[in-house]
């Protein structure tokens, strides 16, 4: 970035105040979160978490070397799939530029992530400085993001907090069940795409029923045919999966009178 000047107007404008009101209560019960919204959530605020304490840690070495920083402007150039860092720019609250050692600019270049979504710390004081859209940020929101997501709470992973006794046993049996037989049909459909691969004429997974006290009703693969009713060739071993193999596949298993078989219908659907 060299010798560019800062960009915008002068600082020392007035700053409008953002009034904050009170979050409203709601003493409605809550509903269950499904568990695919509950792992979403839990992974959003850990990716959240893990770039606010990266950025921060990145301002905590840029403000070692420069006390007086305040805000940064990095050029980010955009080449094939990937993006890098082309030039950064510190400067004072008066907007003036910090000159910097040749060598603390490289490694705060280095450092710097070019994913960061930095839109966020772009304040209405950064605003008022720098040219909107400019690449510019202020470090204190950075640092001040990092403390409001370093002591949030841990995202509740228990979708039934809100149940007590019986009511919440019912519920987590009733999902559990329900979350069994969703990951069944994944597995049947995975099944179906997997073996149409191989050969887009297979028709029919042929399968064996067993029972007894201890595992219950479970199924095992056994062959494969296509639609002329001839053995495919096809490595059921790698498809076994006894955790679906259970009861919940018994929904996907028709019987054939003809030759007392059971068997899945592959799906080209799927």
């Amino acid at each position: 970035m060299g010798d560019r000047q800062p960009r915008g107007i002068p600082a020392g404008g007035q700053f409008a105040a953002t009034a904050h009101g009170e979050p409203a209560l709601s003493l409605a019960a809550e509903t269950p979160k499904s568990m695919e919204q509950i792992l979403a959530d839990r992974y959003l605020a850990a990716k959240d978490q893990y770039e606010a304490h990266s950025q921060n840690t990145w301002v905590e070495s840029v403000r070692a070397k420069y006390p007086d920083a305040a805000f940064a402007c990095v050029d980010i150039s955009t080449k094939g799939d990937g993006r890098f860092t082309s030039g950064m720019d510190l400067y004072r609250t008066d907007s003036s530029r910090i000159k910097l050692d040749e060598q603390d600019s490289i490694d705060f270049e280095v450092k710097y992530d070019p994913f960061w979504e930095m839109d966020r710390h772009a304040t209405e004081e950064t605003s008022a400085i720098f040219v909107p859209d400019s690449g510019a940020f202020s470090l204190d929101s950075v640092q001040d993001r990092w403390a409001e997501v370093s002591s949030s709470p841990e995202p509740s992973n228990d979708p039934f907090a809100h149940l007590t006794g019986m009511d919440r046993a019912k519920a987590q049996s009733a999902y559990a069940q329900e979350i069994n037989r969703e990951a069944t049909d994944a597995y049947v459909k995975d099944l179906s795409k997997k073996l149409l691969a191989i050969n887009p004429e297979f028709a029919r997974l042929y399968v064996n029923r067993n029972a007894d006290v201890e595992s219950g009703l479970t199924f095992n693969l056994d062959h494969v045919e296509d639609i002329h009713r001839n053995h495919g060739d096809g490595d059921l071993m790698a498809l076994e999966n006894h955790d679906f193999q259970d009861i919940h596949l018994d929904g996907h298993v028709d019987y054939d009178e003809k030759t007392d078989r059971l068997y899945i219908n592959l799906d080209p659907g799927e």
